[in-house]
């Protein structure tokens, strides 16, 4: 088991084995179960232009934020474009995002930071959520990991980020590689193999055709976590969730599975 089910009075959240020994960590990944949305996205949906009014996307947000108990102003959200751009912040950071879309950092898909009471999160609902936490030089990050930023590596440029800002070394690195669409289920186009190839070289380690089907899958969390490695973190240090969103209905939010129609489930950490 690499993660632990923590269920409150109101919501279900999960959390990392190897992050949850370390006091000074807050981390979480969100469920659908709780929450005040309706459908599509009903429950937990964290999300803006997700098919939910705005004033439920908040009063989820400060469900969580009391199951953690932190403060909903510690949040600083994202304006996710599955690129490459890993931010920098400090504690300016806290709130952004929070209330309404305008307010997001712009057009980044990881952030990082060394500052306390600052929780930095990302949005997913097939996309892998990663979570980054280097204990020795007391760094964090999140970033979010479609196959467009898989191929551009941005879980392995938040590392960089971090030696490059806070003289962070790879090896001291521990990730967790949050729930996503898993590779039996994740049918890709040639196009997104063609781009495999061009990030990664060998494509046989990344994308399967599976016996039902002559059509490539793509296995999104295994090209992350290769690309890690690569950067030197540690295969030891790497915890990957294996837990399907597309597969696992009552707990993630799928935008395959649901065709678009869906809400969003939140992966976030916080130095305290």
């Amino acid at each position: 088991m690499t993660m632990i089910k923590i269920d409150t009075s109101n919501i279900l959240y999960l959390k990392y084995l190897h992050f949850s020994r370390y006091d000074q960590l807050k981390h979480f990944v969100t469920t659908r179960v709780g929450g005040v949305s309706q459908n599509p996205g009903k429950g937990l949906n964290m999300g803006f232009h997700a098919h939910d009014q705005d004033s439920n996307v908040v009063r989820n947000r400060e469900i969580l934020a009391k199951s953690l108990e932190i403060s909903i102003d510690s949040f600083c959200f994202l304006n996710q474009v599955h690129g490459d751009q890993v931010a920098v912040v400090d504690h300016t950071a806290r709130g952004r995002g929070v209330k309404d879309a305008q307010n997001t950092i712009p057009k980044t898909d990881a952030i990082i930071t060394q500052s306390r009471d600052v929780c930095l999160v990302v949005l997913s609902a097939d996309c892998v959520g990663v979570l980054l936490y280097d204990p020795v030089k007391q760094v964090i990050g999140a970033a979010h990991s479609g196959w467009r930023g898989t191929v551009k590596k941005i879980a392995a440029k938040t590392v960089e980020a971090m030696q490059a800002n806070f003289g962070s070394q790879p090896e001291d690195i521990l990730v967790g590689l949050g729930p996503g669409i898993s590779p039996e289920i994740y049918e890709v186009g040639s196009e997104v193999v063609e781009e495999v190839e061009k990030a990664y070289g060998n494509i046989f380690q990344y994308v399967m055709y599976p016996n039902y089907t002559q059509k490539p899958h793509f296995n999104i969390w295994e090209a992350i976590r290769q690309s890690l490695i690569d950067t030197g973190v540690l295969a030891k240090n790497i915890i990957t969730s294996g837990l399907c969103s597309y597969r696992n209905p009552s707990l993630f939010f799928s935008h395959r599975r649901d065709q678009g129609k869906t809400g969003r489930f939140a992966t976030g950490i916080m130095l305290t």
